[in-house]
């Protein structure tokens, strides 16, 4: 603002995940993992998702919320790529990209290669609760997850919440991967 104080906070992160594939009679069996989330895409049957990415709220002992995003992001070394090799995941610690008391505002927008139907089901993952609450007509005090715009998600959530502002933890989990 006009005092110097900084009101807003922007951050565009690309995430790189693991594909293992093994080659099957009817096709390719893969196995993504990506951002915590576990992928699986078995020739002629639909993609299930295991475990979403770690994005998570909860209410405080004092009444308030906080959100917490965790990220990984995994570094593979291009000698890593050989399949009679083992591998060793390494951690590289964490990066603390926000965290902060007093957020009163967030914006989540995220793509998702490969899949089509993976980023939809992560929308629907997280905003399930908001959803019923809008069939229900009953949106007073939730705090949660929710579209950011048209119901689909389809520009992002935003977290709403019954408070003015809530506790914002966004970090990064790096690790590297090497023969």
């Amino acid at each position: 603002d006009r005092n110097g104080t900084v009101i807003h906070r922007w951050a565009e992160i690309s995430i790189d995940g693991l594909r293992l594939s093994s080659p099957l009679s009817q096709g390719t069996f893969d196995v993504d993992l990506s951002n915590g989330a576990v992928i699986k895409n078995l020739p002629g049957d639909d993609v299930v998702i295991e475990r979403f990415p770690r994005l998570s709220h909860r209410t405080t002992i004092d009444g308030g919320h906080t959100v917490r995003l965790v990220l990984l992001d995994i570094d593979v070394d291009p000698n890593a790529t050989d399949l009679n090799r083992n591998l060793d995941m390494n951690s590289r610690g964490i990066l603390n990209l926000f965290d902060e008391n007093q957020a009163r505002n967030l914006f989540l927008h995220f793509e998702v290669g490969g899949q089509t139907t993976v980023e939809p089901r992560y929308i629907d993952h997280w905003t399930a609760e908001h959803t019923l609450r809008i069939a229900t007509g009953d949106l007073d005090g939730y705090s949660g997850f929710g579209p950011k715009g048209p119901l689909s998600g389809a520009d992002g959530l935003t977290f709403h919440s019954d408070t003015e502002s809530f506790g914002l933890e966004v970090m990064i989990q790096r690790v590297k991967v090497i023969p």
